[in-house]
C-alpha cells in the first residue's frame, strides 16, 4: 500500500470512529453547562457533571405567577378507545424551565411574557426581557446569546449580559391575534423552541394547520434566513430535536413528524401513540408517553417501530437504560435489553402476519396450512425464550414515587415528585440525598455545581454542592 493509499485508509478509520462514537453516545452537557432543555438537541437529560453531597438548598426565586399552560391536562377517559386514566401529553410549559451556565440561569414566562436572566449563584435577577406573547419553553444558549421563541410569533436573539436584543425574526405571513388560553397571541405561536446546531437557528411557527405551519431555519448569528417552509399535518408543540441529518418535531398529542436538516424537506411521520416527551439516543428516536404511560422507539429515518417500553421517561446511557414509570424506576442492561425487547417486537409482528396469512388458507389440513403453522410455533418459542431472558437485563429497580422528571449528573439520578426531589446512585439506586420542593418538581437542570428544580407553582428551586 503507497502513502497516499495509507493516508486515506486512516481518515476513513478515523472518520468510522468519530461516527460510531455518535451512534452510542448521547451528546452530552459538559460540566458548568446545561445550554438547552434537557442538556442538549438530543434532549437526553444527561450531564458529566458529578455533584457533592448533601446538597444545600441556596435560593428560591419565586414568580409572582404560576406557569400558565397553554393546555389543561386530558379528559379523564378516551371512550371510543376504551381507555381510562389518560396521561398528559402535551406538558411542555407547565414549568418554568430553565437552561444555564456557571454563571446565570435564564427561564421564559408564560405569566407576565418575560424572559429572565438569574445569577445562579444569589437567584437575584440580572435582568429581563419583555415579549408581546407568553415565552412557553426553555430559551438555548449559544455563544453569548439567549435564543427563545414566544406566542406572538417571532424567534428572539439577545445577548446573555445584559438582554439586549441581536436579532427578532417574525415566519407568519401577516399580523393576525387571536384570543387563546386567556390571553391574546399570534396566530403563528413558536412553541418549539430554538434549536441552535452548527451554526443555524431551527424552530417552527404556527399552531393551526389549515392556516399553515412554517418551519425555519436562520443563521444563528444574524438571524438571515436560510430556508423557510410552508407544511400541512403538522401542530408543532414540545421541543424540536436535531440529529445529524434530522429534525424532529413534536406533534402535540400526535406522532412527531420527521424533516431534512438541510432544506427542511418532509420525510415521514412517525408512528405511536403521541406525546411531547422526546429522546434520541444514537440511532433511534423514544418518545411518548402516549395515553397510558408507554415509550415508543423507532430506527433514526425510519417509521417501523421497533420496541415499546413501559414508562413516562427514559435515560440511555452507553451500558444502562433508565426507565421511569409512575411507581418505580428501573436500571436495565442497555444493549442486551434493546436486542432482546426488538426481536421480541418484531416476532409479534412476525406471527401477526402469519396468522393472517394462515385465515387465508382453505384446507387447514394442507401443506400450506401446516408449513405456516410449523412458522408461527417456531417463531413464538423464540419469542417466549426472548422475553425470558429480558428478566436478566435487569440491574436493579426501585420503587419511586417521583413519576414527573428525570436526569443524570455524572453517576447519580435525580427524580423529582410531588413536593420532592431525590438523589440516587446510578448504579444500585440507593438513595443519596432527598429535599422538599414547592409543588411538583416538574423540570431539572445540573450546572455550575448546581441543581435547579423548577415546579408547578412557579417556584425554581437551586441547591448548591458544599
Amino acid at each position: 500500500m503507497d502513502d497516499a493509499s495509507k493516508e486515506n485508509t486512516l481518515k476513513f478509520m478515523a472518520r468510522l470512529i468519530v461516527l460510531l462514537i455518535l451512534m452510542i453516545t448521547p451528546l452530552l452537557s459538559y460540566a458548568g453547562s446545561w445550554p438547552t432543555h434537557r442538556g442538549d438537541t438530543s434532549r437526553s437529560g444527561v450531564s458529566d457533571e458529578q455533584l457533592q453531597f448533601p446538597l444545600e438548598e441556596a435560593w428560591v426565586f419565586e414568580s409572582k405567577y404560576p406557569p400558565q399552560p397553554a393546555w389543561s391536562g386530558p379528559a379523564r377517559r378516551d371512550g371510543w378507545h376504551k381507555t381510562e386514566n389518560l396521561k398528559p401529553r402535551v406538558i411542555f410549559d407547565w414549568a418554568y424551565h430553565v437552561v444555564a451556565d456557571e454563571d446565570s440561569l435564564y427561564f421564559g414566562s408564560s405569566s407576565d411574557d418575560k424572559i429572565y436572566c438569574l445569577d445562579s449563584k444569589t437567584g437575584k435577577e440580572r435582568w429581563v426581557y419583555y415579549t408581546d406573547g407568553p415565552v412557553r419553553l426553555a430559551p438555548t444558549l449559544d455563544d453569548g446569546r439567549v435564543y427563545v421563541g414566544s406566542d406572538d410569533g417571532h424567534a428572539y436573539c439577545l445577548s446573555a449580559d445584559d438582554g439586549s436584543l441581536v436579532w427578532k425574526y417574525k415566519a407568519a405571513p401577516e399580523e393576525y391575534y387571536l384570543s387563546g388560553n386567556g390571553r391574546v397571541v399570534s396566530k403563528w405561536p413558536i412553541r418549539t423552541g430554538v434549536l441552535i446546531r452548527d451554526g443555524v437557528a431551527y424552530f417552527g411557527s404556527g399552531l393551526f394547520k389549515w392556516e399553515g405551519v412554517y418551519l425555519c431555519a436562520l443563521e444563528a448569528e444574524t438571524g438571515k434566513e436560510i430556508w423557510k417552509n410552508k407544511v400541512e399535518n403538522l401542530t408543532p408543540q414540545g421541543y424540536l430535536l436535531a440529529s445529524q441529518e434530522r429534525l424532529y418535531f413534536p406533534n402535540s398529542r400526535g406522532a412527531p413528524l420527521v424533516f431534512n436538516r438541510e432544506d427542511g424537506g418532509f420525510l415521514h411521520e412517525v408512528g405511536g401513540s403521541g406525546g411531547t416527551f422526546c429522546l434520541l439516543t444514537g440511532d433511534m428516536l423514544v418518545y411518548g408517553p402516549g395515553k397510558v404511560g408507554t415509550l415508543d422507539a423507532f430506527p433514526e429515518g425510519s417509521n417501523d417501530q421497533l420496541a415499546t417500553f413501559q414508562g413516562n421517561q427514559m435515560i440511555v446511557t452507553p451500558d444502562v437504560s433508565y426507565l421511569h414509570t409512575d411507581h418505580d424506576i428501573r436500571a436495565l442492561d442497555r444493549n442486551q435489553f434493546t436486542r432482546l425487547k426488538t426481536l421480541v417486537t418484531k416476532l409479534g409482528n412476525k406471527i401477526g402476519s402469519l396468522e393472517k396469512e394462515l385465515r387465508k388458507v382453505e384446507d387447514k389440513e394442507g401443506p400450506e396450512a401446516k408449513n405456516l403453522q410449523a412458522d408461527i410455533d417456531e417463531a413464538r418459542t423464540t419469542m417466549v425464550k426472548a422475553e425470558s431472558e429480558l428478566k436478566d437485563t435487569l440491574l436493579w429497580e426501585r420503587d419511586l414515587s417521583n413519576p414527573y422528571s428525570l436526569i443524570l449528573g455524572g453517576e447519580t439520578l435525580y427524580a423529582g415528585g410531588a413536593g420532592e426531589t431525590v438523589a440516587m446512585s446510578g448504579k444500585d439506586g440507593d438513595t443519596l440525598w432527598k429535599h422538599s420542593v414547592q409543588g411538583r418538581a416538574l423540570d431539572l437542570a445540573i450546572a455550575g455545581n448546581c441543581l435547579f428544580v423548577s415546579t408547578d407553582q412557579g417556584k425554581i428551586h437551586c441547591f448548591k454542592s458544599p
